[in-house]
């Protein structure tokens, strides 16, 4: 077993949070509403699980059961969207 095999709160020696959703996605979702909300995260999923491939966005798509061209798609639709510089109204 590796270090990569382990899970973050281990790795980081960080507690586990009781909660799955943090309070910062609530206040995000009511200021941006749910639908904006679900696209940043789920570009922020796409674009760390490719990061986690070695930039590889076919294998990540293989990874996910998804595409190569919705993925590609996805991320050329929201390229200027970026959940750690915040939602933009």
């Amino acid at each position: 077993v590796s270090v990569e095999n382990l899970p973050v709160h281990i790795r980081n020696n960080s507690p586990i949070d009781s909660s799955f959703i943090p309070d910062l996605y609530f206040d995000m979702i009511e200021e941006h509403g749910l639908n904006d909300f679900l696209v940043y995260l789920k570009k922020e999923i796409v674009t760390g699980a490719i990061k986690r491939n070695g930039g590889s966005m076919r294998k990540t798509a293989s990874q996910m059961g998804a595409s190569y061209s919705s993925l590609s798609t996805f991320l050329k639709q929201h390229k200027e969207l970026n959940l750690s510089q915040g939602l933009k109204p």
